[in-house]
């Protein structure tokens, strides 16, 4: 029987490959219109390096430039291969990237130029919401509340796009290729609409064949002769019960690690062999390689510091515990967990995912055969915004407080999810020097511990929102 807990969105760059190198060009990329707005009184860090292409490219150049007389630079003799050359000039542009850039070896790396040029590039998408004032946050800061206090409840069922536009102050956001920041009326960079790379063979080499492989896999683990006998996939099937799901009638399955219902510290999402297998396999596959790359990619340029404290609480966690085994290569992927959605019309009820992160963000990526512009739309209820969401799409959002949902498809189409996220668990668990809350509050703490650690539980959200992008001049 497979264990889950509600700290993943259930609906809901390529940093695997090189094919995104055909866009950087000596082009100026410095972005002298984006600038952090300072979130409070504390003294502000300094500066960031201006980051400039052409000094990038100035720096190399500088680095690799050889005199007339020379036939070859020093570091690439001549009988070296063609791979060899290549891997030799790549480690030397990231010696100076770590010059120019101030990029540390060992910490969450900078983004890709393409990236940054990408988020230049970017055109707002303004919500008249306060993300800050959101009434769903729970008292300790760490997490969402599971039945927060709004204006409006939607129902828990399945929407089409045709009833969902003719409910009173929604709006539908045609999402196209471009890719944009969501940001409410304080500036705050909530989300982005993250799309998908320019690269000519992403739709095929990776959307559809992400898809086709979830199709196989789902039918592997739910509907294998084995199913429901040996394994228990399909308990309440066995029963006669069927329970519908909170978040929607779907197959799905959770990998990766989480903490959550009274764990004394963070483990894996239980999972019998075989669905170990088949979802450690998944994973394994370039597609999905190359759409956490791409995401993680999108997340560390839109929202640096909220990234570096995922990157950095993923390195205390699997130091301390060496045995947790991590769903991507650090590089790839920040995210501690990741739902693979199954159902060929996965279709979510309006819900929060409650026990992620407050203030973090989780990544839904849309796959599958279906018309965007009939369904498979994302909404996203606390906006009042309805969202197309093509297959091959991206987006990354605040799931513990904005409750979200996907409009149906057509009779005869395909959709499936891939969605990447971190239980606030986690993070709690890390922050409490590796232990629980019901650990710590059971020692014996003196008076000024206790006194601190109040004050910290009223500081939590504000300091989470400090790891938030502000963007200027995004009007509503």
């Amino acid at each position: 029987m497979v264990r889950r807990h509600a700290s993943g969105p259930q609906e809901e760059d390529d940093g695997a490959s090189d094919n995104e190198d055909h866009e950087i060009d000596d082009a100026d990329l410095s972005f002298p219109h984006i600038h952090l707005i300072p979130t409070s009184s504390a003294t502000p860090p300094p500066p960031a390096p201006k980051i400039s292409g052409t000094a990038l490219l100035r720096a190399a150049r500088q680095r690799w430039e050889v005199k007339k007389s020379d036939p070859t630079p020093p570091s690439l003799p001549a009988n070296l291969s063609k791979k060899e050359k290549k891997r030799q000039r790549l480690r030397g542009n990231r010696s100076v990237k770590r010059e120019v850039l101030g990029e540390v070896s060992g910490a969450s790396k900078i983004p890709k130029a393409v990236a940054l040029k990408r988020m230049h590039e970017s055109s707002p998408v303004p919500v008249p919401f306060s993300f800050s004032l959101h009434p769903g946050v729970a008292s300790t800061g760490w997490m969402g509340v599971r039945e927060p206090n709004v204006d409006f409840e939607p129902e828990q069922r399945a929407y089409s796009f045709e009833e969902a536009r003719e409910l009173p102050g929604m709006r539908v956001y045609e999402w196209d290729e471009k890719q944009g920041p969501l940001v409410d009326e304080d500036h705050y960079v909530i989300g982005v609409f993250a799309a998908h790379p320019r690269d000519a063979d992403w739709d095929q080499e990776v959307a559809q064949k992400a898809a086709n492989l979830m199709e196989e896999a789902g039918d592997g683990i739910y509907d294998h002769v084995f199913s429901g006998v040996y394994y228990g996939t399909r308990k309440t099937e066995r029963s006669g019960r069927q329970k519908v799901p909170p978040r929607g009638t779907y197959r799905a399955r959770a990998f990766g690690n989480s903490m959550g219902g009274g764990q004394p510290f963070p483990k894996p999402f239980y999972q019998n062999v075989l669905n170990t297998v088949i979802l450690a396999g998944l994973l394994a596959q370039t597609p999905f390689q190359r759409i956490a790359g791409f995401t993680n990619s999108i997340f560390r340029a839109y929202a640096p510091e909220l990234h570096d404290y995922y990157y950095s609480t993923m390195e205390k966690l699997h130091n301390w515990n060496t045995t947790l085994k991590r769903n991507f290569v650090p590089h790839l992927s920040v995210f501690a967990a990741a739902t693979f959605n199954f159902d060929r019309q996965t279709v979510t009820f309006p819900h929060p995912d409650y026990a992620n992160l407050a203030w973090g963000w989780c990544s839904i990526t849309a796959l599958g055969d279906f018309d965007p512009d009939k369904g498979g739309h994302l909404i996203l209820w606390d906006l009042k915004l309805i969202i197309r969401f093509p297959p091959g799409y991206t987006i990354l959002i605040p799931s513990a407080l904005i409750r979200h949902s996907n409009t149906s498809i057509q009779p005869h189409e395909k959709r499936f999810s891939f969605t990447q996220y971190t239980a606030a668990g986690i993070f709690r668990f890390v922050d409490n020097g590796f232990r629980s809350d019901v650990s710590v509050e059971a020692s014996k703490m003196t008076d000024a511990e206790q006194a601190e650690r109040v004050e910290k539980r009223k500081k939590r959200w504000t300091e989470g929102l400090a790891m938030y992008r502000q963007w200027p001049n995004a009007s509503n």
